[in-house]
């Protein structure tokens, strides 16, 4: 049996980040397969989610989505605004990911009472928080997504380093460098279809 796993496409052509499985069979796999489906009936669900399981987390590195999950404050305003600035700023910044194999399990906005705090990054990427509203009334007016994105890319410099050292200030710059080249080419960022939704 030959398996193929490429990325989807959405209706203009740009990947969707939905991996697509196909199989391919030959004939004498074909009757094998009937009899051995008619012993395991029962099983065939949890065969099947552990199969796409396994063939996800053996895709190539850049079919799997940079950044799995967003989650904005619950019970607070404009939630839906809040959550098209993280999916904007997560979409401007997949190239920097890709090409670092970087990935973020959880990207979430929060809003600390120390109003110099805009962000952190938990085990090299598990997650990611940022600050997206104003300390001073911090339920209405957001930040600008220039500060949001230059927030992004510092706490993406914490995947490679976890202290502020000359080595992190060199990645950080460079890594704005070619945020600032993606922009000037006419980068505007990629699709969502792959979030998950809490």
């Amino acid at each position: 049996m030959k398996i193929t796993v490429y990325c989807d496409r959405d209706e203009y052509g740009n990947p969707s980040g939905r991996m697509v499985v196909v199989r391919k069979v030959r004939a004498k796999d074909k009757t094998d397969k009937k009899d051995k489906d008619k012993k395991d009936k029962k099983d065939k669900k949890s065969k099947k989610s552990r199969a796409t399981q396994i063939e996800a987390s053996q895709a190539p590195a850049q079919l799997r989505p940079p950044v799995r999950q967003l989650a904005c404050l619950p019970g607070w305003p404009w939630a839906d605004e809040a959550r098209e600035m993280l999916e904007f700023a997560a979409s401007l910044v997949k190239p920097i990911m890709r090409a670092r194999g970087w990935r973020i399990g959880g990207l979430g906005e929060f809003a600390p009472s120390d109003g110099t705090l805009y962000g952190y990054n938990i085990n090299h990427g598990e997650e990611v928080h940022l600050r997206l509203r104003w300390s001073v009334n911090p339920r209405w007016q957001f930040l600008s997504m220039h500060n949001v994105v230059e927030t992004l890319l510092h706490e993406l410099c914490h995947n490679a380093y976890h202290g502020h050292d000359p080595e992190f200030s060199a990645l950080y710059s460079q890594l704005r460098a070619e945020m600032d080249g993606l922009i000037d080419n006419g980068y505007r960022g990629e699709g969502f279809a792959h979030l998950e939704r809490p």
